[in-house]
């Protein structure tokens, strides 16, 4: 189960990302409109949403969201969408099986900025591709600049309890990336861990591997900023 990650920052958006695993599972179907009715978040990111552009235009006109931009899912996996309203212009730069890259402009506040969402590959050794494309999103952009998302990776062994140790090379791997873009942790309100594979006892594996990371820049536009992890349909204080 992945818990729901919501960015807030005041006087501009609220921005929600789920991992939904299945647009077209009970759960997805019962709990994202009445996600939308509660939180009323400005901007929608769906990771895994197994559905292709057809069918995810369904989903938008249940959701009332007016823009969308949509990664078909290959095969039985991935797909990703970002749900937006029309006080947000999102401008798409490219997009891929593992991210959606662009920029928001917010017309109340003529304040622009480059995001980046995010879908680390389920696959630990081939997470280096990602890694190495916003390498080289970073070697092109200057100022402000987001990222926000599913990485499927952790900083440190304090973020999994359960399971194999993961090994330390894609641990490292992920921290040098995050030196590498020079991006600061925007740190959490709520449950510690994102991701939790609902077994008992020993078989129980929690992670954090959804997480709000910004350079200096993007800080500075937002200082009051705040992210928060929680289970469906809990709204951040």
């Amino acid at each position: 189960m992945s818990l729901l990650g919501f960015v807030s920052f005041p006087e501009e958006a609220m921005i929600t990302s789920w991992n939904c695993r299945g647009m077209g599972s009970p759960e997805a179907i019962r709990s994202v409109p009445a996600l939308v009715k509660k939180v009323d978040p400005d901007v929608l990111f769906l990771v895994e949403t197994k559905l292709l552009y057809k069918k995810l235009k369904h989903v938008q006109k249940k959701l009332k969201y007016p823009q969308v931009y949509v990664v078909d899912h290959v095969g039985r996996s991935g797909g990703l969408a970002v749900l937006y309203k029309d006080n947000i212009s999102f401008l798409v730069v490219d997009g891929n099986k593992n991210a959606i890259f662009g920029t928001f402009l917010n017309y109340l506040s003529n304040v622009s900025w480059p995001v980046s969402f995010i879908y680390g590959d389920p696959v630990a050794h081939k997470r280096i591709a990602v890694w190495n494309y916003l390498r080289d999103l970073r070697n092109v952009l200057s100022g402000p600049w987001l990222i926000l998302g599913d990485f499927n990776a952790i900083t440190s062994l304090s973020e999994k309890e359960g399971g194999n140790p993961t090994p330390s090379r894609y641990i490292d791997d992920f921290v040098f990336l995050m030196e590498d873009l020079e991006m600061a942790d925007l740190g959490y309100h709520g449950p510690a861990f994102t991701w939790l594979n609902n077994r008992l006892v020993v078989a129980n594996i929690k992670e954090r591997i959804y997480r709000v990371v910004a350079n200096a820049e993007w800080l500075n536009l937002f200082p009051l900023v705040s992210v928060g992890y929680s289970f469906l349909l809990i709204m951040l204080p």
